[in-house]
């Protein structure tokens, strides 16, 4: 029962059979995108991941002309709108909470000069106070633009910047610095 081109077309007609075998395909992997993202935080509940779930696939059969198959299969496309709904979910319930670096990957911090050790610049990133800490890691982990973390944190854009530039200025200091001693 894999995906074929007769079930876009079912989709496309609105078909409710269509909706129900995407769903019984796809949901335990949508289930996996967004609580993969959701469940990072303890403003998101169980209902949360739910919600993005059917938000999804809701999506989906309200407009689901918006997949196109030349750009990659209905599985990579439902993962992308999870995707999508979830870090909104996420970003909305976590709007003024503190960020932790734990969960994030090396590549999020490709910003800085390599080569790095990257357990002594999250020990370093750790060390900046707040709000720098935070917007450091919006901006850099969560890939959030200076103007949305701005609104988010009540804060002026240019202020945003300036957090910025003097926290990787810093950090990079000190990252050669330590470099230096070893």
């Amino acid at each position: 029962m894999g995906e074929t081109s007769e079930l876009i077309t079912k989709l496309n007609k609105h078909d409710p059979e269509a909706l129900s075998e995407a769903y019984h395909l796809y949901s335990k992997l949508i289930w996996a995108v967004a609580s993969g993202i959701l469940s990072g935080s303890e403003a998101c509940s169980r209902e949360d991941v739910e919600e993005c779930v059917c938000d999804t696939f809701f999506s989906l059969w309200e407009h689901p002309e918006k997949y196109d198959s030349g750009r990659g299969s209905l599985r990579s496309y439902l993962c992308l709108v999870a995707r999508s709904r979830a870090l909104n979910q996420y970003n909305a319930r976590n709007k003024n909470a503190i960020l932790y670096l734990e969960d994030f990957p090396h590549e999020a911090m490709e910003e800085f000069p390599q080569p790095v050790d990257y357990g002594e610049l999250y020990t370093e990133i750790r060390n900046l106070s707040e709000p720098t800490r935070s917007i450091l890691i919006r901006r850099y982990f969560y890939e959030e633009k200076p103007r949305v973390i701005a609104d988010k944190m009540s804060l002026p854009v240019k202020e945003v910047e300036n957090r910025l530039y003097r926290a990787k200025q810093k950090l990079s200091s000190i990252l050669s610095h330590l470099r230096e001693v070893k």
